[in-house]
């Protein structure tokens, strides 16, 4: 029974983790607390909008009933929360969700939340070029009949990424709103450059709704990935 749903499970929380800010806090402190063998506990600041939290409680709440927590409490502080999940095979798929895929897997499914269930939307996609040779993409959608390619970054090195990303984007024939680097953790400067000398657009997860909804709206002329 524990492992059954965590496929879909994982996908709900990774698409609430992308909505609102605490659930994503709550992802990177279980990140930080999953390389360590030991029990571990720890607090997450809640915000001011009180629909974002509540998708944070109920991400951790939903990682409790299924044993991957061991206990959820909200406090003055925020989001108290422990765990004992090292040593098992949950706490395996637990920490390999949190240390990266949870944020490529939470754009997938806002995208289709947004564009509907049958939209085409490949993450992890890998395409053999005839002149390039293998790209390899994080998450690309087919909006108005042209990609939409975005690059997700969990990590602090966004900068690093930048060059390749718009390498990538050159030969698929995109730029601008339709190449698209999601980072929880944004760099003004990083932002400024990434615009200025690639034309690729730098977001925080709680705008991919937003962005998707816009392109969605108006269809922007582009080539598909060939």
């Amino acid at each position: 029974a524990l492992f059954q749903p965590a496929g879909s499970l994982f996908c709900r929380i990774a698409a609430d983790a992308v909505r609102s800010a605490p659930a994503g806090r709550l992802l990177g402190d279980l990140h930080s607390k999953l390389s360590k063998e030991e029990w571990s506990s720890g607090c997450i600041r809640l915000g001011p909008d009180e629909q974002q939290n509540q998708l944070a409680i109920g991400a951790a709440q939903s990682l409790a009933a299924v044993g991957l927590l061991r206990a959820v409490n909200r406090s003055d502080a925020g989001l108290d929360f422990s765990l004992n999940a090292q040593g098992t095979q949950a706490g395996a798929r637990l920490r390999s969700f949190v240390a990266g895929p949870w944020l490529e897997i939470g754009v997938e499914q806002v995208l289709r939340s947004v564009l509907g269930h049958d939209a085409q939307i490949a993450r992890n996609l890998e395409a053999d070029h005839p002149a390039h040779g293998r790209l390899e993409l994080d998450v690309v959608a087919i909006v108005g009949g042209a990609p939409v390619v975005f690059e997700c970054k969990s990590g602090h090195r966004v900068a690093e990424s930048l060059p390749r990303f718009g390498d990538v984007i050159h030969i698929v024939g995109v730029d601008g709103d339709r190449a698209v680097v999601v980072a929880p953790r944004l760099d003004p400067g990083e932002a400024v450059i990434a615009e200025e000398f690639f034309s690729i657009r730098i977001m925080g997860p709680g705008e991919v709704e937003a962005h998707a909804t816009k392109l969605g709206a108006t269809s922007v002329p582009g080539r598909n990935l060939q």
